[in-house]
């Protein structure tokens, strides 16, 4: 095959040489701040991750990610603290109606006054919500990544956010 390019084997991916041209153009496109927000999502991502499964671990799979989706409320917070983005009414209804679903499905059917209360405080619940913090902080993170750059079209810039954050995971393995 004459002009064929040799693949580079980096684990389940494989690249040709010309895919690894792009990297350093991309890099040099986004500025620090959006490598910085892209690098920190995707570790929180990983994080998150093994948070989740060592909950798993520790109590059902259903709790685990019960706990997990406490993201929703903790987005809105590292929102407002990380990216000075205001919070409108109807997010703050939303959230606070999240929550309490979340709140609900978390409390056992028949259980005795205050077992809700001990389970939200036992150490399967603490890596549960640790889990659903690291998924806001890498939510937030691939949303500060994608402000970052300033593109018109947000989905260009969430695409790059993705590429940087891609490539820190390769960096970091």
């Amino acid at each position: 095959m004459t002009g064929a390019q040799a693949p580079v084997h980096t684990g389940p991916v494989v690249m040709t040489q010309p895919s690894w041209i792009w990297i350093p153009i991309v890099l040099a496109v986004a500025g620090a701040q959006t490598i910085r927000n892209a690098a920190l999502g995707a570790v929180a991502q990983l994080v998150a991750t093994a948070f989740l499964i060592r909950a798993m671990a520790t109590r059902s799979f259903v709790v685990a990610v019960t706990y997990s989706k406490t993201e929703i409320l903790q987005i809105g917070v590292l929102s407002v603290a990380l990216l000075a983005e205001p919070v409108t009414a109807a997010a703050a209804a939303a959230i606070a109606l999240a929550s309490v679903g979340v709140l609900l499905l978390s409390a056992k059917p028949g259980a005795m006054p205050g077992a809700d209360l001990r389970a939200w405080l036992s150490p399967s619940a603490a890596i549960g919500l640790a889990s659903g913090a690291c998924f806001a902080l890498s939510a937030v993170g691939y949303r500060g990544a994608a402000v970052a750059l300033g593109h018109p079209l947000r989905w260009v810039s969430g695409i790059f956010a993705l590429v940087i954050a891609g490539i820190a995971l390769v960096s970091v393995r």
